[in-house]
């Protein structure tokens, strides 16, 4: 009984030394052969588990970087462009008297807060001189209608009295 001694393969340790390994044909993925390592089954899956664990790895860094890189593109079109240009500045806003759709003031544009929820607040002062008589109040700017024919801020459905009863807005430092 002849017992061909298997090809053996020296391959590099984790210890740092050379160890010798059988190699044995193994099918390969397209039909054809070739000589591999034995390896224990342990062996197999933490390297299963590293090769994994690195494509998880590159996939997260590329999808981190390809989020950040699309979210850093600023352009505007044409179309945006002549937008922007037919807009209010903030300080031609600033200081102007706002009506109500009744035509009566009631109050005045002191300040803009850009929110970090992504809204605009306009801050109103709802008396002549923001003093003991009156106060600060923020409403979304939204609110505002700024295209009226007689080229005023108007606040629909305001009153001086409905403003006044809304917190006074504390600016922060």
């Amino acid at each position: 009984m002849d017992v061909e001694a298997p090809e053996m393969a020296v391959t590099p340790h984790r210890s740092g030394t050379f160890v010798r390994k059988p190699l044995e044909i193994r099918q390969g993925l397209f039909g054809g052969e070739h000589l591999c390592c034995i390896q224990s089954g342990a062996t197999f899956m933490h390297r299963t588990r590293l090769l994994l664990a690195v494509i998880g790895l590159v996939l997260t860094t590329l999808t981190q970087g390809l989020g950040r890189a699309a979210g850093q593109e600023v352009a505007l079109t044409p179309m945006e462009s002549k937008e922007v240009a037919r807009g209010y500045r903030a300080e031609a806003l600033k200081l102007k008297s706002v009506i109500n759709d009744k035509g009566q003031i009631i109050g005045r544009i002191s300040d803009f807060i850009f929110g970090k929820d992504g809204n605009i607040y306009a801050i109103l002062a709802v008396s002549d001189l923001v003093g003991p008589g009156g106060h600060l109040v923020a409403i979304p700017f939204r609110s505002l209608k700024l295209d009226d024919p007689r080229g005023e801020i108007v606040l629909p459905g305001a009153s001086q009295a409905a403003l006044g009863q809304l917190p006074v807005y504390l600016s922060s430092p």
